[in-house]
């Protein structure tokens, strides 16, 4: 899709101009953090466990999320 006229514009004139509220970086992460929230409340299809660590901790939130540190050797011979 080409929008003809806003190819010289400034991107927040053309943000404005087409209604978008966030620039693409912040609409992408607020998009993630939608979907974390989803997961991790079991509104979706998906298991937490599939991509998070979930851990109880006594202070401050009831709940953190850690990602699993990845334990592929890309480097290793098969």
């Amino acid at each position: 899709m080409k929008l003809n006229g806003l190819a010289d514009l400034p991107h927040a004139k053309r943000l404005e101009i087409l209604e978008l509220e966030y620039a693409l970086q912040t609409r992408r992460i607020k998009s993630d953090l939608i979907l974390c929230y989803s997961i991790v409340h079991r509104h979706s299809c998906m298991k937490p466990a599939d991509f998070f660590v979930l851990r109880s901790i006594t202070r401050g939130h009831n709940l953190e999320l850690f990602k699993p540190k990845c334990s592929l050797d890309v480097h290793a011979e098969v």
